[in-house]
């Protein structure tokens, strides 16, 4: 896998957090978990992000990361 693909992958986790921050602005958690909809589409976000990160794990030990990157727990 290519080093584009990679970043791809870490901007649609950047993205999908992006989403969930502006979706859950200004909500109390009472209000949110009666929210369906809401409820729907972080959870979605969620499942992307899991994927992303799943490809994210697979693919940095395919591609060079920068040195400060690398060994990190």
């Amino acid at each position: 896998m290519s080093s584009r693909e990679f970043k791809r992958r870490v901007q649609d986790i950047l993205s999908e957090i992006s989403f969930i921050e502006q979706s859950i602005e200004g909500l109390s958690f009472e209000i949110f978990i009666e929210d369906e909809q809401a409820l729907r589409a972080i959870l979605y976000s969620l499942a992307v992000i899991g994927e992303a990160v799943g490809s994210v794990s697979y693919l940095s030990r395919k591609v060079a990361l920068p040195t400060r990157l690398q060994n990190r727990t």
